[in-house]
């Protein structure tokens, strides 16, 4: 399958693109495209993962038939990934009352935002699936709400922090806001992949697999 060429603005940095429901769903997964093309550039270890992710959103840009996905892996995909693809375009309203699933579509999170927020930061949990982001305490697990929860960083990856939590073993990265101007939460949590590699090593899951496998 020919992929058609992505075509990056001439500084994307300096027009941060609108994601939100402003926009047509076309715009808001070329944006993500375009913005994994942009970290691919300066995040070596996770480009692969990077140029995956921005050819999938890409081919949700274009609303392509689910033949279309498969011929990304060199493998059949699970069913559960396409169908999860599918469902990121047309989300089901289905409200949640537990502080740890997305209030819109009962979903669980895909990450953590840190927004600033006063002299810190408040957490802000951004949904693997409707992308709706809502608050959190920042002392409990995103999973089984326990306070058992440590952060790691890595200092090729200024803006990032990884929860875990020692009750479930799951991860979850976090993101800075103020650190990580143009901000795409879905395309950007995939760069984390140095801290990936050290929670999985160190026995933790993730909470939610991205739509790039990790």
């Amino acid at each position: 399958m020919h992929l058609p060429e992505i075509v990056l603005p001439a500084d994307p940095m300096s027009d941060p693109i609108c994601v939100h429901p402003c926009e047509s769903v076309a715009h808001r997964f070329t944006a993500r495209a375009q913005r994994a093309l942009l970290l691919a550039q300066s995040h070596p270890a996770a480009a692969p993962s990077l140029q995956f992710f921005a050819q999938l959103s890409q081919l949700q840009s274009e609303n392509a038939p689910p033949e279309a996905y498969t011929q990304l892996t060199p493998t059949p995909p699970p069913q559960a990934w396409l169908d999860r693809i599918t469902e990121e375009l047309h989300p089901l309203p289905q409200p949640a009352e537990a502080p740890n699933l997305c209030p819109n579509c009962s979903s669980p999170p895909q990450l953590g935002i840190l927004k600033p927020q006063g002299d810190g930061h408040a957490l802000y949990l951004a949904c693997a699936l409707c992308r709706h982001e809502w608050p959190y305490s920042r002392k409990h697990c995103p999973n089984c709400q326990s306070e058992s929860i440590s952060f790691a960083t890595a200092p090729q990856l200024p803006g990032y922090q990884t929860l875990t939590c020692d009750s479930c073993k799951i991860y979850l990265h976090l993101l800075e806001q103020s650190k990580l101007p143009g901000l795409i939460p879905e395309a950007d949590e995939i760069a984390a992949q140095p801290l990936d590699i050290w929670a999985i090593e160190n026995g933790y899951h993730k909470l939610t697999p991205n739509l790039a496998g990790i």
